[in-house]
């Protein structure tokens, strides 16, 4: 996700309005009233960055955790569940591999329904 906000940012949308797109809009696109932002009676999933996107979508590519589904994961934990089932080199691994690089993509998502900018 963070390539394609990169690639509004180059074409000259503000990141701030990229950020927006990504969240609080998206969910508005989709018809989706209860995501999009953080706020009570919402359902959010959330994306903790250890830099502000604001500054730069280069904070998107490391998360240090997800709130995901009410399960807290943090980003380095999928990355070595997903090395340790990848080296084990069964199909089954793999496909569990794939899910868990798949939380790890839902986190990126996660910041389109959970963090919105005011």
């Amino acid at each position: 996700m963070a390539i394609e906000m990169q690639l509004h940012v180059d074409a000259g949308i503000p990141l701030i309005d990229v950020l927006d797109l990504a969240t609080r809009r998206s969910a508005q696109t989709l018809g989706l009233p209860n995501t999009g932002e953080i706020a009570p009676g919402k359902e959010a999933d959330v994306l903790f960055l250890d830099a502000d996107p604001q500054q730069g979508l280069d904070a998107l590519r490391q998360p240090y955790a997800i709130l995901n589904n009410g399960r807290w994961l943090l980003h380095a934990d999928l990355v070595q569940q997903a090395r340790e089932l990848l080296a084990d080199g069964s199909a089954g691994a793999a496909a569990s591999a794939e899910q868990a690089s798949r939380s790890s993509a839902e986190a990126s998502t996660a910041l389109s329904s959970g963090l919105a900018l005011q």
